[in-house]
């Protein structure tokens, strides 16, 4: 219960039985204004209240006030647009779950602990993470008193990176837009969909040989530009161009908007590439691979081998873009084969005997 100001009096709110009670108390004293409010509630309990009552909505009714409301913190500028398509992502699994036809208030904690997501636990916490942010709003915009703390399932980490070999036997079978997305990927440690595929021409810093890399809320990191990624760069520049000119020649405008802003152009509402994965996949099988190998490891396999050459973990950090060292921790795999050959010198110069290899 609470009473709040708003202009000359204060107002009244409770939720009782899941619905919400609010209105004027005509009064510009609190105290006043909150015994008001206790003859209401107490009006409520009896049920002889004539009562301004708001139906709180389902679950599935709020998704769409819910996604417009995302929608329009991306057009300002509040909100990253891949924040977005998350929402999205993670609603078009909850919809096909009990919680959907739900009511806002009925949705508890150890109930959101039950739900089922399919394919993977990527989906799981995508379903779970949009759930809780729905709640919040929900709360934000008091359709319910308080959300739930939504307990969030732990995808397992990647535990492994590309050799050398692995690369190269994929870049035999990789083609056009997605074996450049590749390449970029392995030099420059890019997120593939967020970062890579959204990079654009302004961002190339040809004269400093540096790539701004524009990273998860806006921010920006430069990374130098390695000799085989500046050549894909300065080849798809060309092409660019040559393109530029054909479509000015059509009248096509949109086209020519498209090229010059963007490296990986798509046919998308935003003009640029967002997913290499159908094509990825096709590569993958042809060159012998399972589905344990897939685009985001370059990430992967760019941080370990950065850090396993300069030593430098904070340099990583912000190579990846990342806020914190812990982070960056999640995306090194270092090689652990020669751990046991040092533990057995070790073992051998503090005894000062030799090991038993046998019995």
């Amino acid at each position: 219960m609470s009473v709040k100001k708003r202009g000359r009096y204060f107002h009244y709110e409770f939720m009782l039985h899941g619905q919400r009670y609010w209105g004027t108390t005509k009064e510009t004293n609190q105290k006043r204004a909150e015994t008001f409010e206790a003859i209401k509630l107490a009006e409520a309990q009896q049920g002889a209240l004539n009562r301004k009552v708001r139906k709180i909505p389902t679950l599935s009714e709020f998704s769409k006030e819910f996604l417009q409301y995302n929608k329009d913190r991306v057009a300002a500028g509040t909100l990253d647009l891949d924040t977005y398509k998350d929402y999205c992502h993670g609603w078009g699994l909850l919809s096909e779950t009990i919680v959907a036809g739900m009511p806002l208030h009925k949705i508890t904690r150890n109930l959101a602990a039950t739900i089922v997501f399919p394919k993977s636990p990527h989906n799981a916490k995508s379903g779970q993470r949009t759930l809780s942010r729905m709640l919040n709003v929900a709360a934000e915009l008091e359709y319910i008193q308080a959300a739930p703390k939504i307990k969030r399932s732990k995808a397992p980490r990647r535990t492994r990176v590309l050799s050398p070999e692995e690369r190269a036997e994929l870049l035999k079978h990789l083609r056009g837009d997605v074996r450049d997305v590749f390449i970029v990927g392995c030099d420059c440690g890019t997120r593939p969909g967020v970062e890579t595929m959204r990079m654009k021409w302004a961002n190339i810093a040809w004269e400093r040989n540096a790539v701004w890399v524009i990273g998860k809320g806006n921010k920006q990191r430069p990374i130098p530009m390695s000799d085989r990624l500046r050549a894909v760069l300065k080849r798809r520049w060309a092409a660019a161009q040559a393109a530029i000119v054909k479509a000015k020649a059509k009248g096509d405008l949109r086209k020519v908007a498209q090229l010059e802003q963007w490296v990986f152009v798509g046919k998308t509402a935003e003009g640029h590439r967002r997913t290499i994965g159908k094509a990825f996949r096709k590569a993958r099988t042809a060159a012998g691979f399972g589905r344990d190998i897939v685009p985001y490891l370059t990430r992967h396999t760019f941080a370990t081998e950065i850090l396993a050459e300069t030593k430098n973990l904070a340099l990583v950090k912000d190579l990846l873009g990342h806020d914190s060292i812990a982070t960056t921790q999640q995306y090194l795999h270092p090689d652990i084969s020669g751990v046991a050959d040092v533990v057995n010198q070790l073992n051998v110069r503090h005894s000062g005997l030799e090991l038993v290899v046998n019995g």
